[in-house]
């Protein structure tokens, strides 16, 4: 009887031990967003997903299964420690170049939160060529910015007599 008792108990454990999940680690990225700290689940499930994170100039796309953003996360279950990775894009804001600063002739261009401002359209004066970029209107603080900010911006050309 003992020993039937012992096979019972020894079959009972070993499928309860079978039947509860592993537990698995699921980590966000949120790729310069608030923190968000990871969470467990079990193995096989859903997730809940936490609050979208927030970054100041930019909008959250979505959750990724990779850092280069190829497969969007869609709450598919997780079978191995995980982590899904934040997509953003910059809020879009305005750059006015005053091309003309005794007639006020402005150019308006539009760039990202983050995006490289790598080169400036050409811009044309008969009898003068650009002698640079200035961040304030006494033309006094060349303008450096490689990234765009979280700004709106004005930036003045300066001119010289050909």
């Amino acid at each position: 009887m003992k020993k039937i008792l012992l096979l019972l108990i020894t079959i009972i454990t070993v499928i309860s031990m079978s039947a509860c999940a592993e537990q698995i680690t699921v980590t966000f990225n949120t790729m310069g967003g608030n923190d968000i700290p990871p969470i467990e689940v079990d193995e096989e499930s859903r997730i809940t997903l936490p609050l979208e994170p927030v970054r100041e100039g930019y909008i959250f796309l979505g959750w990724y299964m990779q850092y280069y953003y190829l497969e969007e996360y869609n709450n598919d279950t997780i079978n191995v420690n995980t982590t899904l990775y934040a997509k953003w894009e910059g809020i879009t804001h305005h750059m006015m170049v005053v091309t003309n600063n005794h007639n006020g002739d402005v150019d308006n261009l539009f760039y990202k939160t983050g995006d490289d401002i790598l080169e400036f359209p050409i811009y044309e004066n008969p009898g003068f060529i650009v002698e640079g970029f200035y961040s304030n209107i006494e033309l006094t603080e060349e303008f450096l910015l490689e990234v765009m900010p979280n700004e709106d911006l004005i930036v003045y050309i300066k001119w010289i007599e050909n």
